[in-house]
């Protein structure tokens, strides 16, 4: 499997995981971002890495939609036009919200916005797994 991220070149992922799926991963923090892209795609998913929407939008142009969304949310980034795409263009795919530890949205308006999950950081990768697994199987 592999992983593309805006801005940084495409490279092969060993994954003995033997998993399949791919996972979009909206996240501002570069670092963030290929932290995730890696951990993941070592589990053996597909993993396309985007800083924002037009990103996102750019990274799917002419390939398959996601199994999977995580989405870093943060109001003052935008995070009601990324809400709006992903349910519009994406609306029967799985997102998990990853949410600031000083940001007031709570698991319930989580739900509300159209989210199947939702992680505050910092939050562990293992935990983060077991949410993926579940909603990528």
């Amino acid at each position: 499997m592999g992983h593309r991220d805006a801005g940084v070149s495409e490279s092969a992922v060993s994954s003995p995981g033997g998993r399949t799926g791919v996972i979009l991963v909206v996240e501002p923090s570069h670092e963030m971002r290929q932290l995730l892209v890696e951990l993941l795609g070592r589990q053996g998913y597909e993993v396309i890495g985007a800083e924002g929407v037009s990103q996102a939008r750019q990274q799917l142009r002419g390939d398959r939609a996601p199994d999977l969304v995580i989405a870093d949310v943060d109001a003052r980034r935008g995070a009601s036009s990324l809400l709006r795409w992903v349910r519009a263009e994406l609306a029967a795919t799985p997102l998990i919200l990853l949410v600031g530890l000083g940001d007031a949205l709570d698991e319930e308006q989580a739900l509300a916005l159209g989210a199947s999950g939702m992680m505050r950081k910092p939050f562990d990768f293992d935990d983060l797994l077991r949410q993926v697994q579940r909603m990528a199987a």
